[in-house]
């Protein structure tokens, strides 16, 4: 089974619309791993993790089939991650899914879907809390609640599999005593980890830059939840990351060999 990184960009992507700094104008003129859309994840053929205002383009150009759809699992409510427009908008006349496809998330996210009921969404929706898993064909997800913003319990998603496991963890600042303990002992072969901020960390902004990383990778060595093999991936990269390289950490943060920047297409084998 296959996990992609749909999109590795932060709300405003990369290169910004009108921004004229150097990591966008570097990603204007190489594209490539340079262009960074907004996060969101795809397990399988039939697993999509956040869907977000750049999905039908990012399926189209990493050519994956949304057709394929059975379970879309979301973070939070932000409209990088979730659009419940752009659902409706996928899900009218011949363009609606021939099966039943589930979308699972907190209660914002439910409510923020529910006025589309009235135009005929044809997505059945299921509300997860921090602690709950979804079973299905061998895999299991749980939602661990993160501190992203304090109006709703945003969710990291841990996916165990018959054989790598996968957490992910965007849009978070450091972990919460509650996230730790959900985590403990169960092993994380690929955790792809907010790095908004890059060498930066900006307190209780909701999201991450690399000192916070390290910190949160020691203690989940610690506590065997990842191993020296684990590989660690930085995500929901933002142009305020400058001057960082696309693909390197610097020589003096990256104490770890596996640790390196996701990039959109990203695809990790978890056999």
């Amino acid at each position: 089974m296959k996990f992609m990184v749909c999109g590795s960009g932060d709300a405003v992507g990369i290169p910004g619309l009108f921004c004229r700094c150097p990591v966008c104008v570097s990603a204007r003129e190489n594209g490539g791993k340079e262009r960074r859309s907004r996060t969101g994840y795809l397990l399988g053929d039939a697993v999509k993790f956040d869907f977000g205002p750049d999905t039908a383009m990012q399926a189209r150009e990493l050519g994956f089939d949304l057709t394929k759809l059975r379970r879309i699992f979301i973070t939070h409510s932000h409209s990088d991650h979730f659009g419940a427009e752009e659902l409706w908008n996928q899900t009218l006349g011949v363009s609606a899914p021939e099966q039943i496809v589930t979308l699972y998330g907190n209660t914002e996210v439910l409510k923020q879907l529910a006025p589309y009921r009235n135009f005929g969404i044809t997505l059945q929706t299921q509300l997860l809390r921090s602690g709950e898993t979804v079973s299905f064909d061998g895999i299991r997800v749980t939602a661990i609640a993160t501190d992203h913003i304090p109006t709703e319990e945003c969710l990291m998603y841990l996916i165990e599999t018959p054989g790598k496991n996968v957490l992910i963890a965007n849009d978070s600042d450091r972990f919460p005593e509650s996230a730790f303990a959900l985590l403990k002992n169960r092993r994380v072969d690929h955790i792809f980890i907010d790095a908004t901020w890059g060498v930066e960390h900006r307190e209780h902004q909701g999201h991450m830059g690399l000192p916070a990383i390290r910190e949160i990778v020691a203690r989940l060595r610690r506590q065997n939840t990842l191993t020296p093999e684990s590989h660690i991936w930085a995500v929901h990269v933002s142009h305020l990351a400058a001057p960082l390289p696309c693909t390197k950490f610097p020589a003096a943060l990256d104490d770890n060999p596996c640790m390196e920047w996701s990039y959109d297409g990203l695809t990790v084998d978890l056999v």
